[in-house]
């Protein structure tokens, strides 16, 4: 069972919405908290235990990634943006720990509100649900895919659009488990800080020089009929017989 999960809260701009976050999550995880590019007081500052230049999404994966040289592999991490909402920390805790017992689950990702991909959203049910990929607003995954994942070329793709599925192609090439909780729910605004026109294109810039396998993955994976249960069990089955 894995007890110590460490939980990494990331900021931009909201960072009294990121002082409170930590302060919830640390009741029941060992919570660590990067900042990328905010305008801090002298007190919000000691708040955090990095601070970084305005290093984008994708700089913050990175950052946590090497925050993770002692971890083993099987170790889960968990990544939190700072305008998430957690309003049961020890459901989490004990949810993620009945997750991750079983050693086929490599990622995980309470249900969501305000994500804009639908099979993030809550269902009836406590059972954990096959999906293709989970929102990066709000992970967990074991360290193995944090390393198979990163690092990630901010030159080319700083905001991060298509991380999240990255995540998702990682675990399905491994023949591991991609799963939203529907047990537990947390919020989080359906907005984005960015122009999406922009976003696409680092995404596809970043994509352009990667294998064919991740490239089709990144096109079906939000497919109605491949985002999730046997669909995702299809595309995961897929993606290992291409690549």
């Amino acid at each position: 069972m894995y007890k110590d999960i460490k939980i990494f809260v990331v900021n931009h701009a909201l960072n009294q919405s990121a002082l409170d976050l930590v302060a919830s999550l640390r009741t029941c995880f060992q919570v660590e908290l990067h900042d990328s590019g905010s305008i801090l007081s002298d007190d919000e500052r000691g708040g955090f235990d990095y601070v970084w230049g305005n290093i984008g999404y994708a700089g913050l994966i990175n950052a946590v990634c090497a925050r993770l040289a002692e971890a083993d592999d099987r170790h889960p991490v968990g990544f939190i943006c700072s305008d998430v909402s957690v309003p049961d920390p020890s459901g989490l805790q004990e949810r993620l720990q009945k997750a991750f017992e079983n050693e086929q689950v490599a990622l995980y990702a309470p249900a969501s509100t305000g994500s804009n991909h639908p099979h993030m959203h809550p269902r009836r049910g406590i059972a954990l649900r096959r999906v293709s990929f989970v929102d990066g607003f709000c992970f967990f995954a074991r360290a193995a895919i944090f390393r198979e994942v990163c690092p990630i070329d901010v030159t080319k793709n700083r905001l991060g659009w298509g991380i999240d599925k990255q995540f998702g192609y990682a675990a399905a090439h491994g023949g591991a488990l991609v799963v939203v909780d529907d047990a537990i729910t947390v919020g989080h605004p359906n907005v984005s800080g960015y122009r999406r026109d922009e976003a696409s294109r680092q995404r596809d810039e970043w994509l352009a020089d990667k294998p064919r396998a991740e490239r089709i993955f990144q096109k079906l994976a939000t497919n109605f009929v491949l985002r999730d249960g046997i669909g995702a069990a299809a595309l995961a089955a897929f993606i290992r017989n291409v690549s």
